[in-house]
């Protein structure tokens, strides 16, 4: 559910336009803008990944499919109006190069979407060189640390949120974490998510722009050349 909430989320961005689907994975985003989008241009570094797609998205003709990396991608410069990377960023070795090459293929009135973990909550107590709970992951960001390497690039950023917390909660947790072994703060949040997701529905996933004071588990950002209202 909050993988599809984010592809919903990014959708409304999507409508006659020319989209960059990121690390599209199996395509279940890659299939949803596909709906509204003129064009969708769906990369993965994994064959097996695109296949997979493929085959969700069969029959449909406003999509290509793309072998290439986000921090090479295989697409021409100012090529699309909308470059949606969900949970990605945290997943690479160079966000700088991953940032860039986003810049790049944007025309100049062009959208980028993107969402990663808030360390405060996903990783509470640790910093940002320190390795995340999830494996696959290089590094996660807080707040100000996402908005501060999204500034390098793109002049407008509206930073929105998934799945609100209880600030009192984060603050205690990062206590905990700061000093705690094996993780088990990051085991606590888990557990606490696993017990309240039985009476969630698809709602409470909703992807909304974030007030001042509120926490987020995830961290949605929408990052243009030039400033957009929405």
């Amino acid at each position: 559910m909050e993988h599809k909430a984010r592809f919903i989320f990014a959708a409304d961005w999507c409508r006659d336009k020319e989209v960059l689907d990121c690390a599209c994975g199996s395509g279940e985003g890659t299939a949803i803008f596909a709906q509204t989008a003129s064009r969708v241009y769906a990369v993965d570094i994994s064959k097996e990944a695109l296949k997979e797609a493929e085959a969700r998205v069969s029959g449909g003709g406003n999509v290509s499919f793309l072998e290439g990396s986000a921090i090479d991608l295989p697409m021409k410069d100012g090529s699309v109006d909308v470059y949606v990377s969900l949970e990605t960023i945290e997943h690479l070795d160079s966000d700088d190069t991953y940032l860039r090459e986003a810049y790049r293929v944007l025309r100049d009135d062009g959208i980028f979407i993107c969402s990663t973990p808030n360390r405060a909550v996903t990783n509470p107590g640790k910093t940002i060189s320190e390795k995340p709970a999830n494996p696959f992951h290089v590094r996660e960001y807080d707040e100000d640390q996402f908005l501060d390497i999204l500034n390098r690039y793109f002049d407008s950023i509206v930073l929105h949120g998934q799945n609100p917390a209880v600030p009192g909660a984060v603050r205690m947790l990062n206590v905990l974490g700061s000093f705690l072994p094996f993780n088990f703060a990051t085991r606590i949040h888990q557990l606490n998510k696993l017990i309240l997701h039985t009476f969630r529905d698809i709602n409470f996933y909703q992807i909304r722009r974030r007030k001042e004071g509120e926490i987020f588990e995830y961290m949605t950002a929408v990052c243009s050349k030039r400033p957009v209202q929405k």
